[in-house]
């Protein structure tokens, strides 16, 4: 059985796309997306030929700590949870 990471993200980020994901899935860990953009994560891994895939997203208010306990206390104990940098654009 693979450890699981978790990574808390708000709206895709190639920062986490292009490189905190690949680089947990090439350690062997496998890896679950909590967000509150769920379809705009489902459509960039929608995409062929991407260099990793989480192996699930799961809808989830990031921005709301209850939310976030509520929803990984129904998953697998993580090895580890990652809370991605969150751009904002003025």
């Amino acid at each position: 059985m693979k450890d699981t990471l978790l990574f808390l993200a708000h709206v895709p980020t190639e920062a986490l796309n292009r490189g905190f994901l690949p680089a947990a899935q090439s350690m062997g860990l496998k890896v679950i997306l909590l967000t509150d953009q769920a379809s705009a994560h489902h459509h960039y891994f929608s995409q062929p030929g991407l260099s990793a895939y989480p192996e699930q997203i799961i809808q989830c208010d990031v921005f709301n700590p209850v939310s976030i306990l509520d929803t990984v206390s129904g998953l697998p104990a993580p090895l580890a949870s990652f809370p991605t940098v969150i751009t904002c654009k003025p």
